[in-house]
């Protein structure tokens, strides 16, 4: 089975019924024969995703219409594959649209495993959609859940040929870490272990509205999607939703090694082997407050290591790793463990400590949420002690140095807080600006 992520291509995605596809942004229609109900597609060549990815999905994707003053659905969760006999998407049934059906309304969606759809021509909903949550890279098997949307007088579609247009539901997540440093030196190295995004909801039910700005403009979890076919609503419930944490380790050669001046993705997208960004349902949060930590606000945790290097043996002038709270760099240079503390004033290269910062974030659907961590830039440091019942992100080959008994949770790490900023881009990539802003 072809598995389909639909990451990073614009809000803008395949979906035909007896449907001969391109691969550019056109749409070829079949003739159709007598009054059967088709749909056109379009099809972006901006990232990676194409309509082959839906020809290659073994279980295709679910479609539903309600015909103006009819108490039952004419579509009614039939599912359309992909036949490569037709060159389309198909239905196992065919349904004929005639004269007296003055308006349909259209939704699909697409995956339609683990997905509960309570769908009536009253009730439009997708319920309890819940994405995978692990320490354990969670992103790398999570799929997008993609909507569409249309209602279509009779005869305004040429040759029954309705346009669906597949929308993103869910929020995109990712984590990039940047080593600041601004010191004249220039010495300092940042080593990542473990990133994990804490305390967010763990799933939601996806309602269908028709389009009321007023009603959007006044809730948190209510948004307007606008295509080429019209406008209307989403609202993404958090009931009966708990907390979850979403996060995974850098173990072995996969340890993020940063020297000042350089970036590297924790928590992103890329390929099916490295994939890790996610797909989480929509939501606005609280950051964490160490001042009231019972609201069980959320943060990004991370397991993580500072030193800093320095030309010669040692500052004393003795032979290199004579001194046990200094460790070398195998170059005539030695290196100070800044983070974690020593243990026993050994230095220790496999230790880690856990650091985070609260943040409160705020997800939209069908837009990619990056956020950017500076380490050890101009007032930024290494960030702060974290809750005590943090998760604990599974690792090998490291050891993990607990809180010291003098520091609390909330201390800063080094002097300062990291600073993270925050770009906010359509899944095709936008040209915005990210805004930094101070984290601890």
């Amino acid at each position: 089975m072809i598995h389909s992520r639909f990451k990073l291509f614009p809000t803008a995605i395949a979906a035909a019924l007896a449907v001969a596809s391109c691969t550019n942004e056109e749409a070829q229609v079949i003739p159709p024969t007598g009054n059967q109900i088709q749909f056109t597609t379009r099809v972006s060549r901006a990232t990676e995703t194409t309509l082959d990815v839906l020809k290659g999905s073994e279980e295709g994707f679910k479609v539903y219409a309600d015909v103006d003053d009819w108490d039952n659905l004419l579509i009614n969760g039939d599912v359309a594959k992909w036949n490569d006999a037709q060159s389309a998407f198909v239905l196992d049934k065919k349904y004929n649209w005639t004269s007296d059906m003055k308006n349909i309304r259209f939704w699909a969606f697409h995956p339609i495993t683990n997905v509960s759809p309570a769908i009536s021509a009253n009730n439009i909903q997708i319920r309890d959609f819940t994405p995978v949550a692990s320490l354990e890279n969670p992103g790398k098997t999570q799929s997008d859940l993609i909507i569409a949307y249309n209602s279509v007088q009779f005869g305004a579609a040429p040759g029954n040929a309705v346009p669906l247009t597949f929308q993103h539901a869910l929020s995109q997540i990712s984590v990039n870490v940047n080593n600041a440093e601004v010191s004249a030196d220039g010495r300092k190295v940042v080593k990542i272990a473990g990133a994990c995004i804490v305390n967010v909801k763990n799933k939601g039910s996806l309602i269908f509205h028709a389009n009321d700005d007023d009603a959007t403009a006044a809730a948190d979890n209510r948004f307007t999607i606008n295509d080429a076919n019209g406008k209307y609503d989403i609202e993404w419930s958090l009931s009966g939703a708990t907390n979850a944490s979403y996060g995974l380790a850098f173990n072995g050669d996969n340890l993020i090694n940063l020297i000042p001046g350089t970036s590297q993705a924790a928590i992103s997208n890329g390929n099916s082997e490295t994939n890790s960004s996610l797909m989480l349902v929509p939501q606005k949060t609280a950051k964490y407050s160490f001042d009231n930590p019972s609201a069980a606000g959320s943060y990004i945790l991370l397991l993580c290591r500072v030193e800093i290097h320095h030309p010669g043996e040692t500052h004393t002038g003795t032979r290199e790793g004579a001194d046990k709270s200094v460790g070398s760099d195998g170059k005539g240079g030695h290196i100070h463990q800044l983070f974690p503390a020593l243990q026993n004033n050994t230095y220790d290269e496999t230790a880690y400590g856990y650091t985070c910062v609260p943040v409160d974030f705020d997800w939209k659907p069908g837009l990619r949420h990056i956020y950017t961590l500076n380490f050890l830039g101009a007032n930024a440091g290494a960030g702060q002690y974290p809750p005590e019942d943090h998760p604990e992100i599974p690792t090998t080959g490291i050891e993990v140095v607990p809180t010291p008994d003098d520091k609390e949770p909330g201390d800063y790490v080094l002097d300062d807080p990291i600073t993270f900023s925050v770009t906010v881009a359509d899944w095709q990539n936008a040209a915005d600006k990210p805004t930094p802003t101070p984290m601890p």
